[in-house]
Formats: structure tokens, C-alpha cells, sequence
């Protein structure tokens, strides 16, 4: 049987509902940029896309989006305040950490961000917060999480809520659970064998992490 003892999470869509955050900046962003805007309606169209198809949808040059994340970075934090949790997420954290798991971050947003958001929420009990900060890497930042906590690889799954996320656990042999209460609720063909478990609430989720550890 497998034995979890290290779950590792994404935060945006995973943790937090940063849906209306995201159209907010994005599209204030946009109306400076002349990008062309977005709503929730417009999410389903691209949110199978790649991050370099997305940027081409959306008008973005490739030059400038290096320059473009540190502000939307900035106009997230801004908008912190108004971050909003996922329905009973915190209390199904704290139930595992009171059992005895250890709770990671591995995340695109930035750390400040992350950071901030759970001393709001007074909830301190990550013991790691990584962050890729470039759309491209998260496997890479999975692989540093493993390196420098000595994590066994088969003692950690990996939560989260895109495509993306169940790609990287796959470059790195990882064990993946996807729930899709976030920015994806359905998998391409080619991933939807490969999670451990398809999650539709943190019940869902939690039964199943305490199945198998």
C-alpha cells in the first residue's frame, strides 16, 4: 500500500480562488496594454491552451512577458485582501497536519503572495513554500522541494488543479491527485489516466489520502 506522508500543493485554484483576483489585474493590465480582455466565460477557451498559445490568443508579445508577471505579481498583492479561500480547504489542512502530514507549497504565484495570504487566513502550518515565478518550471521546483528536504519520492503527493500540474509530476515520476474545483475541470486525454485520484471535494480528497498512507 502506498504511504503518503508529505503532501504537496499547488496554491492558486488548489488553495485559493484567485479566479476573480486574476480577471480583475489581468484585465486592468490589459486595458493599459491594449491585450485583448478576458472574462469568466473566456477561461474555458484557453485554459487548455499552452502559456506561449495562451499569450498569442491574447495579443501579448512573447518579448514582454517577462516584464509583464512582476506586475501582475504586484497587482495581486494589492488585491490580497479580497483572496478568498476555497470552502472548508483550511479545515481539511488542518486535519492533516494534525495527523501528522507535512504540508508543502509548490506554486507559480510568488512567495510574498502566499506568504501574506496565509498569515491573513492564520494559518501557519506549511512547512515549505516554493515558487517557480515563470509558468515553465514547476517540475524543476518539485525536484529542488525534493533535494533539499530529502523527501523520498514515493512518500509525497503532489495536489493540483491544471494540466500543468499532472505534467510536471510526470517529468519527475511523481505521484499527482487533481481536483477540479479550480482553473481546469477536465483533463487532456493523455493525462487523465495518470493522477492517483480525480477529486471533486476535499472530502473526496482527504479519504483518499487517508486511504493510502
Amino acid at each position: 500500500m502506498q504511504t503518503y506522508k508529505h503532501i504537496i500543493f499547488d496554491f492558486d485554484g488548489t488553495i485559493a480562488n484567485s479566479v476573480p483576483i486574476f480577471l480583475k489585474i489581468y484585465n486592468e493590465l490589459a486595458t493599459e496594454k491594449n491585450f485583448k480582455l478576458i472574462s469568466e466565460e473566456t477561461i474555458p477557451q484557453i485554459r487548455h491552451l499552452s502559456y506561449l498559445k495562451r499569450a498569442e490568443y491574447l495579443g501579448i508579445p512573447l518579448y514582454q512577458i517577462p516584464f509583464i508577471i512582476p506586475v501582475l505579481y504586484k497587482k495581486y498583492k494589492q488585491n490580497i485582501h479580497s483572496l478568498q479561500a476555497y470552502e472548508g480547504i483550511f479545515d481539511f489542512l488542518a486535519t492533516l497536519h494534525q495527523q501528522g502530514f507535512t504540508l508543502d507549497i509548490v506554486s507559480s504565484n510568488s512567495k510574498d503572495n502566499i506568504i501574506q495570504f496565509l498569515e491573513n487566513q492564520n494559518f501557519p502550518y506549511f512547512t515549505n513554500i516554493y515558487c517557480s515565478e515563470n509558468f515553465m518550471g514547476k517540475d524543476k521546483v518539485l525536484k529542488k522541494l525534493l533535494k533539499t528536504t530529502g523527501y523520498p519520492l514515493k512518500t509525497c503527493l503532489y495536489v493540483g488543479d491544471e494540466n500543468r500540474d499532472i505534467e510536471a509530476c510526470m517529468k519527475i515520476n511523481m505521484d499527482c491527485g487533481w481536483v477540479n474545483w479550480g482553473y481546469e475541470d477536465e483533463l487532456q486525454p493523455q493525462l487523465q489516466y495518470y493522477p492517483k485520484g480525480h477529486f471533486k471535494t476535499v472530502q473526496d480528497l482527504l479519504a483518499f489520502i487517508k486511504k493510502d498512507s
